[in-house]
């Protein structure tokens, strides 16, 4: 298999078990209530910009 077709599938499988686990974050935070945080980091060239909510 070539490098790249390897590259491509796990960056998919990333993709995907990403949506999968904030779908599974989502339907119990549904179920249980209760207050809900997240956050990021958006990288633009050597420059994070970080945000969230507390």
């Amino acid at each position: 298999m070539e490098i790249a077709v390897l590259t491509f599938l796990l960056i998919i499988a990333a993709f995907f078990l990403i949506t999968v686990g904030m779908l599974l974050l989502f339907l119990h935070s549904l179920r249980e209530g209760g207050k809900v945080e997240g956050g990021g980091v958006l990288v633009i060239g050597p420059f994070p910009i970080v945000f969230g909510t507390n």
